[in-house]
């Protein structure tokens, strides 16, 4: 094997070519450069190790989690899709978890999001793309070119932008989810009446021609799954004194649908999903929410299911909830969540700014 050459070194250099154990020829000193690289090579792979590991043992929990949480609930496993939210942390570490059998990543914004869904592209790294970030009708151009799925559709110019782009630079539809703000107002001056029991719904009997995924196995137990009456007991807020600093701020701010967070009124998702369903560019896949700061999350996750069951009467292919994250993924099971998009649990803390609706 020749020796590997370092711009500007000579091609006459005198060291003899003895292949090393990394495929780099040794027998006498390494130019400069090349041992510095084969210093720093070591290093990312011993760094790159470690950090597999530490994933590694991270998805193991969180798997045994998911089981426990679908178990205690009746359901199956493969009734809910892990969603790693990769957001802040580095394109390596969603390789890493492509090679651990992670196959759908979540990230907020597009700016990073699509750096590293071109790099992990390069590399032939094939993932399930989730953006779940507020999305501004300015960047629907950039995200549909790599995502597979929108999370966060809440408003109908929003709508129309993802189906104009999708339109024009996509061979498939985009699959989206209509994001539910689950705060204190169910619409204009409205208060939110608590929601005691999820009522059942009308299962799905009927596939929609243009979607080859509705109607699979999978959908079916989906469906059964959030169709049965889940009892919620009575929960009485948390005072806005007793909670944390952040939540007191968070609650300061009012409901989420005119917060950082978005998401319409339960009241206002049948009109926006009639919008997107009338798009041939988009898919309709349903619903997507966030639980309150300092409230139950057994209180928010009924009254999504409530709102999902909803939808389903009108379009009985809409049987996806988005719902849960890694300190509440349990709950959103107990309440027929099919996919959670966790991101701490996984890939451990990061530095989160207010209004990220994921982690």
């Amino acid at each position: 094997m020749p020796v590997e050459r370092i711009r500007g070194d000579s091609p006459n250099s005198s060291i003899s070519p003895v292949v090393g154990t990394r495929g780099v020829a040794t027998g006498g000193p390494l130019p400069v450069r090349q041992a510095d690289r084969v210093r720093r090579s070591d290093e990312q792979a011993t760094g790159d190790g470690a950090r597999r590991d530490e994933l590694a043992a991270n998805l193991a929990d969180v798997e045994a989690r998911l089981a426990k949480a679908c178990a205690a609930a009746g359901r199956a496993r493969d009734e809910v899709t892990l969603v790693a939210v990769t957001k802040t942390f580095p394109a390596s570490d969603v390789r890493l978890l492509a090679e651990l059998g992670v196959t759908d990543v979540a990230e907020n914004r597009d700016q990073e999001a699509r750096r590293k869904a071109a790099d992990c592209a390069q590399d032939g790294t094939e993932l399930r793309w989730h953006f779940v970030g507020q999305l501004q009708r300015n960047k629907a151009r950039s995200v549909v070119r790599y995502a597979d799925v929108v999370h966060s559709v809440d408003r109908l110019d929003l709508v129309e932008a993802l189906a104009e782009e999708s339109t024009k630079r996509r061979d498939t539809p985009l699959d989206v989810l209509i994001q539910v703000s689950l705060d204190t107002l169910d619409g204009p001056g409205q208060a939110v009446a608590s929601a005691p029991f999820v009522t059942s719904v009308t299962p799905v009997t009927s596939v929609t021609p243009k979607d080859p995924g509705i109607g699979s196995a999978h959908d079916r137990s989906i469906a059964a799954a959030t169709t049965s009456a889940t009892a919620v007991p009575p929960v009485t807020p948390t005072p806005v004194a007793d909670r944390s600093a952040a939540d007191a701020e968070a609650a300061a701010a009012g409901p989420v649908g005119i917060g950082p967070r978005g998401g319409v009124a339960p009241a206002d998702v049948l009109p926006l999903a009639a919008a997107v369903a009338g798009k041939p560019a988009l898919r309709l896949r349903g619903v997507m929410a966030v639980a309150p700061h300092g409230n139950d999350p057994d209180e928010a996750f009924a009254r999504l299911a409530k709102v999902s069951g909803e939808l389903r009467r009108a379009y009985p292919q809409a049987l996806w909830i988005s719902a849960g994250m890694s300190g509440d993924l349990e709950s959103a099971i107990r309440h027929g969540a099919t996919h959670v998009r966790v991101g701490s649990a996984l890939l451990g803390i990061r530095w989160r700014p207010r209004g990220t609706v994921a982690g």
